[in-house]
């Protein structure tokens, strides 16, 4: 084409800003433009377009009524964007598919089917993370995928493919050069991970995948159901910056050194603990896809009480949209009143970390009680400042753009020490903190005009139901982070290896091989009622003879888990629900005694088939 013509025009968004920004009673004059350029340049074909939004969101099960196991009610495969109207706050609605947009204007278009379908394709491979050994899941692949939009195709290898449909707006209009995929939604459960692309044909015989590269070896888009429970209870890692950088994301590029190799574990050199990660999807357009909008605390059992004991919650350096609280000043999503619930009413030991440069500063901005609550109540948190580089004199005084953070003495972090890059490729802003009712300083900048300016806070204390509470805020990103000196972040030095150490603090569910427990204990069975299996965590003080058998209401002896002489430590029993036999038992009321030095206990479970 010799010509091109351009439309410049403007959305009147009040519909969607009524009540924070005024009542629309008065417009601004019609808008200038100014400097507007336009850019022509040759792209491949096919061609695409997304947003992250429209993909679809890690999940948890939808409890849609009472359940013997609610962990094992289905999970949907729904996009990160809520569809159902911004003032309606109590309701939050995902739409029902994935959506992407494909063209190939250089090829004369898309290639069609005999059948009149357009040639765009959706790949998908479902795997099973969580534990095979003790809670095995079968593989799904062929048909059965098949959800309201799409129809199957064929497999190819790992691979199940369905075709996609062109995506329609509410009044059932189809949009051009738009195309969706849904899946069914009566299929996946707890611990399955779904990647997937999408790859098209054009007239010409091309063809291109969705990420790029996907076929080849690249990278592939996924969402999971979460929770995975390979630990119980476990940790969970928010990534509030996710596709923000880099693909993943830079906050999760930084977190996958401490987690290990392909975002697998936390490694500290004599441990690997698989951490579950739920990536929000568009983080900074609030679309109501925060970790609160999929699930709740409603009591001790909910799913997250028993999921996880330890969170960990990083926004990057977004300074809105952060933890959301679900009015106005976020979106819908009230992920603070998920972690209150959460932190006040689990029975057992229970630890938060936040991250992010402007986080508290976004929380600060809102009265929400939930938000209120979190940061100050429980956090003992208050924003001094959003800009440590602003208080050190800023742009005209030569402000401080990249600060050595060091640990308070006598806190969780004492003796660390590492220094902020804050200077490229902007000026970042990161929050200066205070202490405030549990709060103790736990971080602190270097003093600026003999004034002491803080960088994290921490709590240690008792939750409702008087087990720990520990909580650590940080008023910067881990992608903020670097090694002794301005530069790159260097997995190997000492100081970073000692900070993950201390998120160890933070979560104290891990210890060190050269720990011993300090009594003989055995944990409350997880989950309990179970089926098919439940875990049993138990400790030795000491050196000693240990058993652990199973019994049923009549005092009969059903199955030995443990009889054997073991070195002091922690360790995990399981009971697959099978007696000595290898035969299923049945549903109903077992006692599992523990024996060992000094130390006598009898567990209570409950078996449902």
């Amino acid at each position: 084409a010799d010509t091109m013509q351009v439309r410049l025009g403007v959305i009147d968004m009040c519909d969607a800003w009524y009540g924070p920004y005024g009542d629309c009673a008065e417009h601004t004059p019609s808008p200038w433009y100014d400097n507007v350029r336009i850019y022509r340049y040759e792209a491949g074909s096919p061609s695409w377009s997304t947003r992250n939004l429209d993909l679809f969101q890690d999940t948890f099960p939808q409890r849609v009524a009472a359940s013997s196991d609610p962990m094992e009610e289905f999970c949907r495969a729904d996009m990160a964007n809520d569809i159902a109207p911004g003032d309606e706050f109590t309701r939050i609605h995902p739409g029902d598919s994935a959506v992407v947009s494909c063209a190939a204007p250089l090829a004369g278009g898309l290639d069609t089917l005999v059948t009149g379908e357009t040639r765009v394709y959706f790949h998908c491979d479902v795997t099973y993370i969580g534990n095979m050994d003790i809670d095995p899941k079968p593989e799904i692949f062929g048909p059965v995928l098949e959800g309201t939009y799409g129809s199957y195709v064929s497999d190819d290898g790992d691979w199940t493919i369905l075709l996609c449909v062109p995506a329609r707006n509410s009044a059932g209009i189809a949009a051009p050069g738009k195309y969706c995929i849904d899946l069914n939604d009566s299929l996946f459960t707890r611990g399955y991970m779904i990647e997937y692309y999408f790859k098209a044909y054009d007239l010409l015989g091309g063809s291109s995948t969705y990420p790029a590269g996907a076929e080849a070896g690249g990278k592939h888009h996924e969402f999971t159901c979460l929770p995975t429970l390979l630990h119980v209870p476990g940790v969970l890692f928010v990534d509030d910056y996710h596709n923000r950088g880099t693909f993943e994301g830079m906050v999760e590029t930084y977190w996958a050194l401490p987690f290990g190799d392909n975002y697998g574990c936390i490694n500290l050199g004599y441990e690997y603990y698989r951490p579950d990660r739920y990536d929000v999807n568009g983080p900074s357009s609030g679309v109501s896809n925060g970790v609160g909008a999929y699930t709740s605390v409603t009591d001790a059992s909910s799913i997250f009480s028993l999921a996880y004991e330890y969170v960990i919650f990083d926004s990057g350096d977004l300074n809105s949209v952060t933890i959301s609280e679900g009015t106005e000043n976020s979106d819908k999503s009230n992920d603070a009143q998920l972690l209150v619930d959460w932190m006040n009413v689990t029975e057992h030991d229970v630890s938060l970390l936040v991250m992010g440069d402007q986080t508290a500063y976004d929380l600060s901005n809102s009265a929400a009680p939930a938000a209120v609550e979190l940061v100050s109540t429980i956090c003992g948190v208050t924003l001094e400042n959003s800009s440590y580089f602003n208080m050190t004199g800023g742009h005209n005084g030569g402000g401080v753009l990249n600060p050595l953070v060091t640990g308070v003495a006598g806190g969780p972090f004492d003796g660390l020490e590492y220094y902020l890059s804050g200077g490229c490729p902007f000026v970042k802003e990161f929050d200066v903190l205070e202490a405030t009712g549990p709060g103790m300083y736990a971080l602190k900048y270097p003093d600026y005009d003999s004034q002491p300016y803080y960088a994290g806070i921490y709590t240690d204390q008792l939750n409702n139901a008087s087990h720990p509470l520990r909580t650590v805020w940080v008023g910067h990103s881990l992608k903020s982070m670097t090694g002794s000196g301005p530069g790159y972040l260097d997995v190997d030095r000492e100081e970073f290896v000692f900070l993950l150490n201390q998120f160890i603090w933070n979560g104290n569910q891990w210890g060190t091989p050269s720990e011993i427990p300090a009594v003989t204990s055995l944990a409350d069975n997880f989950p309990n009622p179970f089926n098919p299996s439940t875990r049993l965590k138990f400790s030795l003080s000491k050196k000693g003879h240990v058993s652990m058998r199973v019994y049923d209401v009549s005092g009969r002896l059903v199955r030995v888990l443990v009889d054997e002489v073991r070195e002091a430590g922690a360790y995990e029993a399981v009971w697959d629900g099978l007696n000595d036999g290898g035969r299923a038992t049945s549903s109903g009321i077992y006692f599992c005694r523990m024996e060992a030095p000094d130390y006598e206990r009898t567990l209570k479970m409950v078996l449902l088939r």
